[in-house]
């Protein structure tokens, strides 16, 4: 079945402008983006594209699961890029599985976050991605993680990820930003 990727990210777009910890900057970039129209995806060859990361939470202990990327250099949420006729959250839902081996079925996922991240990459293949950052309900397993992608993987406190785990500006002020709302009403939140 096709879906009009078009209205999927126009629809997620519209749900972030909902939440007060996100910016509405940030948000007018990405309808901008969207209102130039396709190709929206690394697969169709877009230099700017959309991706769609997750990060697994475990309520009780407050603890998020990150890994260490090889291509990033970086401790950073799984996730990726989104496929031609898939949603957002759609991307999820495969990269959950693809990076985690897990299926995703009756979680609670939650959409948290934008941001839009330059990439200079030597071969040039993209030169932005414009990131959806979701939230999903999680115990707490080990996840069989992808170690072609991942150098390592792991459950930790989600206040030393962000100060001393990740070294990207950007992730740690999401992941700062995601602590307060993961904690003051993640468990209240609405199903995506």
């Amino acid at each position: 079945m096709s879906i009009n990727i078009k209205k999927e990210l126009e629809k997620a777009i519209k749900s972030l402008y909902a939440m007060p910890h996100v910016k509405k900057g940030t948000l007018e970039e990405f309808s901008k983006r969207v209102e130039n129209g396709g190709p929206f995806t690394k697969l169709e060859h877009a230099l700017t594209h959309f991706c769609s990361f997750f990060i697994p939470y475990h309520v009780e202990s407050q603890s998020i699961y990150v890994v260490h990327h090889k291509k990033a250099n970086d401790w950073i949420p799984p996730g990726g890029h989104l496929d031609p006729d898939e949603s957002p959250l759609k991307t999820v839902r495969r990269e959950y599985y693809e990076e985690l081996g897990v299926s995703l079925h009756n979680e609670r996922i939650l959409l948290v976050d934008a941001s839009i991240k330059d990439i200079t990459h030597p071969r040039g293949f993209c030169n932005k991605h414009y990131d959806f950052w979701y939230a999903v309900a999680s115990n707490k397993i080990d996840f069989v993680y992808d170690k072609d992608e991942f150098y390592d993987a792991g459950w930790y406190p989600i206040d030393f990820v962000w100060q001393s785990k990740t070294r990207s500006p950007i992730l740690q002020a999401i992941f700062k930003q995601l602590a307060h709302v993961l904690r003051d009403g993640f468990t209240a939140s609405v199903v995506q």
